[in-house]
């Protein structure tokens, strides 16, 4: 897992051995405003939110900063029956072979 505050980007990492190379499966969130997470997840399922579930997140958060967020801008992470919530303007997800401590993350990347 990796944040940047600054550029509001989450990364999740799924990271596999394969011939003894790392295999990742980075999840990356873009233009976070609100996290409810944890650091584990088993057998993840990622869905977009509800309406109903942005109305509960905009409470949570300053409208000033947010502005009017719908399902569309919500993630919703579930695992072992639980569910956790990610606001953002976008996901993506990459396949790389970096290395446990390097990053996906564009702006954090070494050149």
């Amino acid at each position: 897992m990796d944040f940047s505050l600054t550029h509001k980007m989450l990364l999740i990492r799924k990271t596999d051995i394969v011939d003894k190379k790392p295999y990742n499966t980075d999840i990356g969130f873009i233009g976070v405003f609100y996290m409810d997470i944890t650091t584990i997840y088993y057998d993840l399922t990622i869905t977009q939110g509800t309406d109903e579930d942005a109305e509960k997140i905009s409470h949570k958060c300053n409208k000033e900063f947010i502005g009017d967020i719908s399902g569309k801008d919500i993630f919703v992470l579930e695992s072992e029956g639980r569910r956790y919530y990610i606001g953002a303007a976008k996901m993506e997800i990459h396949n790389n072979n970096y290395y446990p401590l390097e990053t996906s993350l564009g702006p954090k990347r070494k050149s």
